[in-house]
């Protein structure tokens, strides 16, 4: 279910006082006179609403990603084409378009193949989209006849470009974990290098998911997303998933969406850092031990859930205003304790 984003525009009321009889309330003497002053209303004139082509102009340096996009939508096609700051509507509009095109990634396969002996699984992805896409996932060991999480052996890989139309061979050691089959799933995100995303422009965030260091910008990474969910709050999703994920509007859809395991107690730690074609991407493979927890569902059962231990990778891309965000969601490697 999508959020409504609705910007409503202010507009100053003004009440005029209303002047009152000073008497009493007793009757005038005989012979006397009585005269009555009617109240005058003065009415000021409200200062007109600038145009759509100023409101741009004003709001877009300031506002959250997903509150600028309504803002266009609402100008319209002539006010953005009138608006002096050419650069910030040519960079939303670019934004809004890398959007969409990661949209259109969801329910999308790209054609594989792959093989796997003792040590190692070969996976072979074409990239038949138009596009320049990454893939981030995990190869698994498992036995044939189960895909249970709690059996399987897994490790990560990502690769950070593949051409339109170009076929890549990824060789990824597995573990020895003596089991015969193997299985290999990924994510796909959109690649590109320009520094458009959903960051306010010219604002550096000042805050532990701009730091440097992976083990303070991801768990606050998780705890603003998770602070978002609370709120159903879709501006708090463009803190945390980049524009290039094929999981954002998504995310934006369901944020209204309950979520009755939202307040489980939930700790997160950094396995390993693979370090992506520059500072500004990198992949985290990482843990999740997840807490007993209890809730009672739509049909009023309650559901329990048993602590778990899980092990991940996802892909990163550093935004403009320094917050890492998801470019590729969770792909889970082992679900063993």
């Amino acid at each position: 279910m999508r959020r409504s984003l609705v910007i409503a525009a202010l507009t100053a009321l003004l009440l005029a006082s209303c002047g009152g009889d000073d008497s009493d309330g007793s009757e005038a003497a005989p012979g006397s006179s009585t005269s009555t002053t009617a109240a005058t209303t003065t009415t000021g004139e409200s200062e007109p609403e600038p145009n759509p082509a100023d409101a741009l102009c004003r709001d877009l340096p300031v506002e959250p990603y997903e509150v600028r996009k309504a803002l266009l939508d609402a100008a319209g096609e002539e006010a953005a084409a009138e608006a002096e700051c050419p650069d910030l509507v040519a960079d939303l509009e670019a934004a809004i378009e890398i959007e969409r095109t990661a949209a259109e990634l969801r329910g999308v396969s790209l054609p594989a193949e792959l093989l796997c002996d003792e040590s190692e699984l070969e996976l072979t992805v074409t990239n038949d989209r138009e596009i320049p896409l990454g893939i981030a996932g995990a190869a698994r060991r498992h036995p044939e006849d189960t895909r249970d999480p709690a059996v399987r052996v897994g490790a990560e890989f990502v690769h950070w470009r593949i051409e339109p139309g170009e076929t890549v061979v990824l060789t990824i050691p597995l573990p020895q974990g003596g089991y015969p089959s193997c299985s290999a799933g990924f994510e796909m995100f959109v690649v590109d290098e320009r520094p458009i995303d959903a960051s306010v422009p010219g604002v550096v965030a000042d805050h532990d998911q701009a730091s440097d260091d992976p083990e303070v910008w991801f768990p606050a990474t998780i705890d603003v997303e998770r602070e978002a969910r609370r709120a159903t709050d879709p501006t708090g999703i463009a803190l945390t998933e980049d524009i290039r994920s094929a999981q954002y509007s998504r995310l934006v859809e369901e944020i209204d969406e309950p979520n009755p395991a939202i307040d489980r107690p939930i700790e997160y730690g950094v396995c390993k850092v693979l370090p992506g074609p520059d500072e500004r991407h990198v992949a985290v493979v990482y843990q999740v031990e997840r807490g007993a927890y209890s809730f009672t569902d739509e049909n009023g059962e309650v559901v329990d859930l048993p602590e778990d231990r899980l092990v991940a990778v996802g892909a990163f891309r550093r935004g403009a205003d320094g917050r890492w965000r998801w470019s590729m969601r969770s792909m889970l490697l082992d679900g063993s304790a």
